[in-house]
């Protein structure tokens, strides 16, 4: 009888460990899976920032003197460039792409409509513009990490202080907003007056 027991006791013991042998290798097998899991995001994420582009402007400018017969009275050229430029480590795609001068705006591809609508706004002014160069982004164009691109390049002849203070307020008031998004879609947005202001 007691051996009995005893027998049944140790059958029981077995089967509890058995039991519990089953549920660890579960509980194992599913720490394996959500660890494979949180490894394959913590890799798609890292791959994202890897990939992740970043566009900010900056302004050049510079003054120089026309050279005339009268070199006492040689008026002076005024030039300033929007130079739009992608920091981030991964290209940009273009989404869409706009100038805003004041209250109107100019969103289109074709550089030669983008200047002909700069000029016009800018002969209200009544200075006398010299050059203009407009650069474009297309929707769907990559801009590579470190890329540089010049989208406006504007110079002018002035005779006074107040002509180049005109001249400058022109680019005070020139906007440049872009929407792009990264390899994986992830959609950003560029506003150059506002990185401008951020920047100071």
């Amino acid at each position: 009888m007691g051996f009995l027991f005893g027998w049944l006791f140790f059958s029981a013991q077995i089967g509890f460990l058995e039991f519990l042998s089953s549920k660890a290798e579960g509980i194992v097998a599913l720490l394996a899976l959500a660890f494979g899991i949180w490894q394959s995001f913590a890799l798609t994420n890292e791959k994202k920032l890897l990939n992740e582009p970043a566009l900010i402007s900056f302004s050049g400018y510079h003054d120089t003197n026309v050279h005339t017969e009268d070199p006492t009275n040689s008026p002076h050229m005024y030039t300033e460039n929007i130079i739009i430029k992608n920091v981030g480590l991964g290209p940009a795609k273009i989404i869409n792409f706009k100038f805003i001068y004041q209250n109107e705006t100019f969103s289109t591809g074709d550089k030669r409509i983008l200047e002909e609508n700069i000029k016009r706004v800018i002969r209200g002014s009544n200075l006398l513009l010299h050059e203009t160069s407009v650069g474009s982004f297309k929707s769907g164009q990559i801009t590579a990490a470190g890329e540089e691109t010049t989208i406006l390049r504007l110079c002018f002849i002035y005779n006074s202080n107040e002509e180049k203070c005109r001249a400058k307020l022109i680019f005070n008031h020139m906007d440049v907003h872009i929407d792009y998004e990264s390899f994986y879609g992830q959609h950003k947005k560029f506003e150059h007056q506002k990185y401008q202001n951020l920047t100071k």
